[in-house]
């Protein structure tokens, strides 16, 4: 896949999703299907009619495209329409109804799917949306409502999990008016009241002139600022322009657009967007307000200076919570060569980034080294950077933007490294066919034949033979270790070799090298740190996994605190904490808007909930349900808990 493949744009996005999907499926799972897939036709052909195209699918879920906000109406409240019809006319048991949520706004494309804001709003739409309702953003309803006939309900300000945004419900057939709870926080009627009675109260009739146009401005200003960033974030602070003169504002401006929108893709950091940060800049907040308020761990900031025909950038990387300066660098460049002065500081941000916080010296240094092509080498960070982002899940064809940069670069040993690990995700995610396994095999051994100090190789080949191939079952520890004598000190050799010695039980020897990773990229993916969780659990290492539930709350961002605080509530259960244990639960689970199935849902869904926690994972969850809804408890999960590892009795 090309760079070209891989840009923004402004799309209209349609999601529907099955309301009891789950239900149904228990109740009758040959008949549920089949109701889906006529469904399911019923929509595509809908599809074809409006100009919709379907770029994700996930279980009971549709996600598609329009280039018309009201083409996706229309075919939201047609396709309402007719599941009613069929509804009432079939003798099925099984009745499917779906949600819809219709939302405008601004994507990623890579190949055919999206990614973005615009799609995760679209979701959460859809999940406030009535049953056979559709739900639309304040940006649809604006483009929509002076040009049809449909009625419309304000839903007003709407908050769900860490999305804010204007919902309106679109009112078709029996779908009645309601009254939805908006955010909290953030009440424009009532702050104007208050205003208003201030001014009373004091005599100053100040209030009394700012429209209602401006003060909504400055309430969004301050929606964005203070939406928390999801994951370990970074904030680049614009650049200040310390020449006097203002002719050369663009140059500070020019360095700072340019670092947060290429360096954005290609790091598992969050790195807030130009917007927020300009915004933020105005504000002046301290450093403490950044990270208490806003949730930001780390900060750029950064200056220039003009002299003649050069200019001096400084920049430092601050870490907000020690606030203490990480990195920092002090250069010259020509003022007629800005763009190349733009990608040498991008270069050294994110290089010092790799180095200090996500992936170590090593690690960091053996992946630039093996790519003469910069944009390749970028396509490939960007690339790794996918598979920590929210909402990731392998696809069938999740190899094959691996497979076009070995195309690329055919002699290229970290490029077919990761064309095999691709292979091998898709082995772990059943997507692999049996037929492909030994493309995965042979994938490997080309990477170790084009260079055998690639200690990479090692910690893959191993388990690609074990578990894909069925050989080497008794050799896999020893294949393990040839990559520790090549890559003691890199990073993502640590990380792999830890966790197959997990997979094969070796639970104190993976600790041990899981916490040197940890100690190399403090702020690497967070997977090390649930590995490592996992390897303490096991071991009944409880005090420990505490102390690091402790950091992945305080300092891993969304993920962190989702996986800390479930981690927390289990290990304190298990040791005999069960009061403590379901007060931490259940505080995150209310301050999250979650439900507990929300909860589960989200812990099965990560990005970082591997094959290999499975087991550990199953265990928690059935904790969790024994603490506050045994009556879900299936039979399979009662016969899956392991009982002799921990203890129920109250």
């Amino acid at each position: 896949m090309s760079r070209k493949d891989i840009d923004r744009k402004i799309a209209v996005i349609f999601v529907a999703d099955v309301v009891g999907y789950s239900q149904h499926m228990k109740k009758d799972e040959d008949e549920t299907l089949q109701s889906f897939r006529a469904c399911r036709k019923i929509l595509e052909k809908l599809f074809d009619e409006h100009d919709g195209r379907v770029f994700n699918t996930a279980g009971d879920s549709i996600l598609a495209e329009f280039s018309s906000a009201v083409s996706a109406v229309v075919c939201a409240s047609e396709f309402q329409n007719l599941i009613k019809e069929r509804n009432d006319n079939t003798s099925s048991s099984i009745k499917i109804e779906f949600r819809i949520g219709i939302n405008m706004g601004d994507v990623v494309k890579e190949g055919d799917n999206l990614y973005g804001d615009g799609v995760n709003i679209a979701a959460r739409l859809e999940a406030l949306s009535q049953p056979n309702g559709v739900c639309l953003s304040k940006t649809v309803f604006d483009l929509v409502s002076n040009k049809t006939k449909f009625v419309f309900n304000d839903l007003g300000e709407q908050k769900v999990k860490d999305e804010q945004f204007h919902a309106f419900d679109v009112l078709i057939g029996n779908n009645q008016r309601r009254s939805v709870k908006g955010a909290k926080g953030f009440n424009a009627p009532l702050y104007i009241s208050i205003a208003v009675v201030i001014g009373l109260v004091i005599g100053v009739f100040f209030y009394s002139y700012i429209n209602r146009e401006k003060f909504m401005f400055i309430a969004s200003q301050n929606d964005q600022i203070k939406g928390q960033a999801s994951g370990r974030s970074l904030l680049i602070l614009p650049f200040i322009n310390k020449s006097g003169l203002d002719e050369f504002d663009y140059l500070s401006e020019g360095i700072t657009d340019h670092l947060i929108s290429s360096i954005s893709p290609t790091t598992i950091l969050n790195i807030l967007s130009t917007q927020r940060s300009y915004l933020i800049s105005k504000k002046e907040y301290s450093n403490k307000k950044l990270r208490d308020e806003l949730g930001i761990n780390f900060l750029v900031n950064g200056s220039i200076f003009t002299s003649d025909k050069k200019f001096r950038v400084n920049i430092e990387l601050v870490d907000i919570k020690r606030n203490s300066k990480i990195w920092s660098s002090n250069k010259e460049y020509l003022l007629t060569d800005l763009f190349s002065a733009q990608d040498q500081i991008e270069s050294l941000l994110r290089r010092a980034i790799q180095t200090h916080l996500t992936m170590g010296k090593v690690f960091s240094n053996s992946l630039e080294k093996y790519f003469e092509n910069k944009e390749d080498y970028k396509e490939l960070l960007s690339l790794r950077a996918l598979t920590f982002q929210e909402g990731f899940a392998v696809t069938d064809d999740y190899d094959q933007p691996f497979k076009l940069l070995v195309e690329r670069n055919p002699d290229n040993s970290m490029a077919v490294y990761y064309y095999a690990d691709s292979l091998y995700r898709k082995f772990l995610a059943n997507k692999l066919d049996f037929r492909d396994y030994s493309k995965a095999h042979e994938a490997i051994l080309k990477a170790q034949e084009l260079d055998p100090d690639n200690s990479l190789v090692y910690p893959l080949l191993g388990p690609i033979e074990t578990w894909v191939m069925g050989i080497n079952q008794m050799g896999l520890e020893d294949t393990l270790l040839k990559g520790l004598k090549k890559g003691s000190e890199n990073y993502r050799t640590l990380v792999l070799i830890g966790n197959n010695l997990n997979s094969i039980s070796k639970f104190s020897e993976g600790i041990r090298y899981l916490k040197k990773a940890v100690k190399i990229a403090p702020y690497g993916p967070i997977t090390t740190e649930i590995f490592l969780m996992r390897a303490y659990i096991e071991t009944k290492r409880f005090d420990e996994a505490k102390d690091l539930c402790l950091t992945m709350i305080e300092e891993g961002g969304k993920q962190g605190a989702l996986w800390g605080t479930s981690f927390l509530a289990f290990s304190e259960f298990v040791t005999g904490e069960k009061e403590k244990a379901k007060t931490h639960l259940k505080n995150f689970i209310e301050e999250n808007n979650y439900t507990l199935d929300e909860l589960i849902q989200d812990l099965r869904n990560s990005p970082f909930s591997a094959s290999e926690l499975d087991q550990s994972l199953e265990d928690m969850i059935y904790i969790f349900l024994y603490m506050f809804e045994p009556e879900k408890i299936t039979p399979y999960q009662e016969a899956l808990f392991r009982k002799d590892l921990y203890s129920l009795e109250d």
